[in-house]
């Protein structure tokens, strides 16, 4: 081959590749995160909707991804088409994560994704699966170790808010093995008896509000707080609808994602509702 035709040759590879590299589709996912997702979808197929959402907690840069067969409309800060899966993305504050995911690639929502389903016009309903991962100093995403606890290290820490010793043991239990954004207390009287419907959230509706109170570093939201009886000191709670990093939102639905609904039998004893006991509280 001459110097010219191989001068040609070098100068259409340079052209062809440069205009290759124009076209080339962005992917708005880290490598970690890309590695992630390829191994959540390679162990639960069936899911077409996998739902990221990232918060910090106790100081812990938390992703918790969720398999789901339809779409929350009420998580989604914007959302991606990735392997023919759609993928949304929600975090619960303002910091900076472009070294996970960068927004501005992502696809704003605007009431509709052709294709998939909205969780709230769904008939059907498809058992979510989640798995919760830290976000190291390094910006790696690694599955969060067995034993972690998100509770603040050293001796139980008792609060002042809750007088009811059964609620207490309930409550402490679930917050140190479920890492959540928020927890949320809503309180409700029915034919004599006291209820406590609970579920990790995260956010809350400030308009719905009646007050709030930290736990060992966590955030518990109070709603319906005039139907909480005896349970709680009113006096050592925290009012305000503004509460500084976390997110507001309207809450419609009460069910979804549904709650464990209790019912408080003495000081010392309560009892978890089945579905068909507690559907209608």
């Amino acid at each position: 081959m001459s110097i010219d035709n191989i001068t040609k040759t070098f100068f259409v590879l340079v052209l062809f590749l440069a205009l290759s590299g124009c076209t080339i589709k962005k992917e708005p996912f880290s490598p970690s995160l890309q590695y992630v997702l390829n191994q959540f979808s390679k162990e639960h197929p069936e899911y077409n909707v996998i739902q990221i959402q990232v918060s910090k907690i106790n100081n812990y840069n938390l992703l918790f991804m969720t398999g789901l067969g339809a779409y929350d409309p009420d998580m989604i800060d914007g959302y991606y088409i990735y392997n023919g899966k759609l993928i949304t993305y929600f975090q619960t504050d303002s910091l900076d994560r472009t070294h996970i995911v960068d927004t501005k690639v992502l696809k704003k929502y605007s009431g509709k994704i052709d294709g998939y389903r909205n969780v709230f016009q769904s008939k059907g309903i498809t058992e979510p699966i989640q798995r919760a991962f830290l976000i190291t100093n390094e910006n790696k995403i690694v599955r969060i170790p067995k034993g972690f606890s998100l509770l603040s290290k050293g001796d139980y820490v008792d609060t002042n808010v809750i007088k009811n010793t059964g609620l207490k043991k309930f409550l402490h239990s679930y917050i140190e093995n479920t890492p959540s954004v928020l927890f949320e207390l809503r309180f409700k009287q029915e034919k004599g008896r006291q209820y406590v419907i609970f579920r990790p959230m995260i956010f809350y509706d400030s308009s719905k509000l009646n007050g709030y109170f930290f736990w060992n570093g966590h955030l518990i939201v109070l709603y319906n707080l005039k139907q909480s009886g005896d349970l709680l000191n009113k006096q050592n709670l925290l009012h305000s609808h503004t509460i500084p990093n976390y997110r507001s939102l309207l809450i419609d639905d009460w069910n979804f994602p549904y709650p464990i609904k209790l019912e408080i039998i003495n000081d010392k004893a309560i009892k978890e509702l089945s579905l068909d006991e507690g559907y209608l509280l």
